[in-house]
């Protein structure tokens, strides 16, 4: 697994706070790039870092702005990739299934999710 950014948002994000994710992103991505060509090696599409933006909420505004979708080989309620190129992942907090597994993302939620989220992990 390579190393990721995440971004975590109190509310949803505005457009250009994703644009500007976006740039930390692609500021990474060049900087091992050059470094790696520096050193004579390669770095695979695989190996470079992908962005994890995680938001209390998303509407399908945002989502479509960015081409986010549901993953088709993991459609979990809530987590959204973009096209293989951007690199890069939203979860919309709010609209994770309330399952173990997705707890400690829900506490990070706000109002009635992360309340739900402490009463069920105490």
């Amino acid at each position: 697994m390579s190393n990721c950014l995440i971004e975590a948002f109190r509310n949803q994000p505005s457009l250009n706070e994703v644009r500007s994710c976006l740039l930390k992103l692609f500021s990474l991505q060049s900087e091992l790039l050059r470094e790696a060509k520096r050193n004579q090696v390669s770095i695979e599409e695989k190996d470079l870092p992908s962005l994890w933006i995680l938001a209390s909420s998303a509407s399908e505004k945002l989502i479509k702005s960015f081409g986010f979708q549901l993953d088709p080989e993991n459609p979990v309620t809530g987590v959204y990739i973009s096209t293989a190129g951007l690199k890069t992942n939203l979860i919309a907090i709010n609209q994770l299934p309330v399952i173990p597994e997705t707890l400690w993302l829900r506490i990070l939620g706000k109002g009635k999710t992360q309340k739900s989220a402490i009463l069920e992990g105490g």
